[in-house]
């Protein structure tokens, strides 16, 4: 998941539904096996992801936290310029709300 993946059917704020979109990398998954496989954004990217560990579902959670700052804060909390930066920056900045 990713703020990109987030769109909206209305501008009216009565009518506002937000949706869900391109779930091109989503699939199922044995929760007993868990996944090992590196895909995704790697601004949302969680640190088992990035560590090569088996991860599971909660690695959404992760990617959800990254949108809401995001959307709280207006702007990543890991802005980075490559992805060396980025995955440096998911494993050790300490996050701060202003």
């Amino acid at each position: 998941m990713k703020l990109d993946n987030l769109m909206m059917n209305s501008q009216n704020p009565k009518d506002l539904k937000v949706k869900i979109i391109d779930f091109g990398f989503a699939t199922k998954f044995e929760k007993e096996q868990g996944m090992t496989f590196s895909l995704g954004s790697p601004l949302y990217t969680a640190p088992e992801i990035i560590c090569g560990k088996t991860y599971d579902e909660r690695v959404d959670v992760w990617a959800l936290g990254v949108i809401a700052y995001s959307l709280i804060e207006g702007r990543s909390p890991f802005n980075a310029s490559s992805l060396e930066q980025a995955q440096s920056l998911t494993l050790n900045k300490k996050i701060n709300f202003s």
